[in-house]
């Protein structure tokens, strides 16, 4: 399993790995080889696999000192899970459509900074808190400007309210700030403008 790991053979390495879990699930490989399954998973692009191979990692093995490992490769599954070729190819915003992927992401990235501040993994998860972040707001604003389009006035205010009280580090708040006052003066509401 572990030689066709490294020869990027993921299909293979899933299989080995299947099989020596089956036959020694508690012999003195098993804890390496559950990473290396979700891993091999993840690579594969069976993200749904991925997570259930890290989510068991981390149950039985709460303790272990490579469980930020597995918390890490499920934080990644959940933010490349609705990532597939045609996405990629065609480069659609993932802000205008389901964002709950990627608010799991966040949470997982969240328990990577917060529980393993130290780890190699707590940098890249930073990172992707920000991304991720931003994505999640340009969806609320996505939305606000559907809302506005069809003057449903309340429920665009709430989407860009939304991004003030909770993105109000994103790119965006400038942006929702900015159709909030407009809004509100369109409204007759000059004191809340």
């Amino acid at each position: 399993g572990r030689a066709f790991l490294d020869a990027e053979d993921y299909p293979n390495a899933i299989i080995y790995f299947d099989i020596l879990e089956a036959r020694y699930p508690f012999g003195i490989y098993s804890t390496q080889s559950m990473l290396d399954l979700s891993y091999a998973s993840y690579k594969s692009n069976l993200n749904a696999e991925a997570i259930v191979n890290a989510d068991r990692f981390i149950r039985l093995y709460p303790n272990h000192p490579n469980v930020s490992y597995a918390y890490y490769l499920r934080a990644l599954s959940n933010f490349d899970k609705d990532q597939n070729f045609l996405t990629q190819l065609f480069g659609q915003d993932p802000s205008k459509y389901d964002v709950s992927k990627l608010k799991q992401s966040f949470d997982d990235f969240s328990v990577i900074v917060n529980k393993f501040p130290g780890t190699k993994y707590a940098k890249d998860s930073r990172n992707r808190l920000v991304y991720i972040k931003n994505m999640m707001a340009a969806n609320e604003l996505y939305i606000a400007k559907y809302y506005i389009s069809v003057q449903k006035w309340v429920a665009a205010i709430n989407r860009l309210k939304t991004i003030v009280e909770k993105y109000d580090e994103t790119i965006f708040i400038e942006e929702a700030l900015h159709r909030l006052v407009e809004i509100h003066y369109y409204l007759g509401l000059d004191e809340e403008a």
